[in-house]
Formats: C-alpha cells, sequence, structure tokens
C-alpha cells in the first residue's frame, strides 16, 4: 500500500472510487463501471460531452488527417475528445484536441507511473501541465502494458464517451 501511494504521489495521481463527487458521472451508467480509478490531471463535469476518436496505431495519411480533422472539429465544439493513449491515431486525437484548444482524456491500458507508449512522454506532459484533461487507469499505478489490460481500457474509453469515431 505504501509503494502504491508514493507511486500516486509521485504521478501526481488520486484514486477516485465510484461513489466520490469527481468520479465521472457518464460511467455511472456503464452495465459495469469500473468500482476505482486512478487519475492525473483535471475531470471535470463537462467531460460528460466527449466523443472517442480510435484507430489502429499505422494510421495511412488519410487516416492521420481524418484523426485530426475529425478531432480539432469535436473540440473547437466544445467535446472532449477521448482516447487510448496509444501511438497512431489514439495519440494523434489527443494532440489534434490540445491543439484545437479543447480537453482531452486519455485511458491507459497500464498503470499511470508506466512511461507507455515512451513516444508520448511529451504528450503526457502537455495534458497534465496543461490542465486541459486527464490521465485514467485502472490498473495500479505500475502495472505494465499487457495485452489483456486492453479490453478494459477499451470498455473505459466507450463509456466516457456519448459516441465512439473509428478511423
Amino acid at each position: 500500500v505504501e509503494a502504491e501511494l508514493a507511486a500516486m504521489d509521485a504521478a501526481g495521481a488520486r484514486l477516485l472510487t465510484f461513489d466520490h463527487p469527481e468520479y465521472p458521472a457518464i460511467l455511472r451508467h456503464m452495465a459495469a463501471p469500473p468500482m476505482a480509478l486512478y487519475v492525473a490531471g483535471e475531470i471535470l463535469p463537462r467531460d460528460d460531452l466527449a466523443v472517442a476518436v480510435v484507430g489502429p496505431r499505422s494510421p495511412s495519411t488519410h487516416g492521420r488527417e481524418a484523426a485530426r480533422r475529425i478531432s480539432e472539429g469535436l473540440a473547437r465544439a466544445g467535446l472532449t475528445v477521448v482516447s487510448g493513449f496509444a501511438a497512431g491515431v489514439d495519440g494523434l486525437a489527443h494532440m489534434a484536441a490540445l491543439a484545437a484548444g479543447g480537453r482531452t482524456l486519455a485511458a491507459l491500458g497500464c498503470g499511470l507511473a508506466v512511461n507507455y507508449p515512451a513516444e508520448h512522454e511529451s504528450l503526457r506532459r502537455k495534458i497534465l501541465e496543461s490542465r486541459a484533461g486527464a490521465l485514467l487507469s485502472e490498473l495500479p499505478m505500475t502495472a505494465q502494458a499487457m495485452r489483456h489490460h486492453f479490453p478494459a481500457r477499451n470498455a473505459l474509453i466507450a463509456g466516457l464517451a456519448l459516441a465512439v469515431v473509428v478511423i
């Protein structure tokens, strides 16, 4: 427990239980909502108006442009962009939302203390430093990205969003 608390403190994270006032209200409508979420950054009530943008890790040029344009448009319309923080379309969606002055929520398939994917270290900092969103995970702080973690991460993405756009 002490190691988990120390990792949370180092990452600026907190644990929101299902009954916590900051727990995203939209998640309460899931068939099996997470009982607790680790969160770094800010979740605001307006983040309940969100659309997820997801897609491949190696998108085509057209896919990259579509992800950017759709995410920017959603952010400019006042919607929060949700994605899975993976390489490719997910990262592009987060970056485009921030570039448009919008908000973004990143659902991780690992613990918040794990720098995965490593190429998104600057994106992670930008989300947190800009106070324009949050990183979220159901997993303990140091849980590594493993294949069996991603179905729950994907359910979290869908649960945070009113709609999902697949590029």
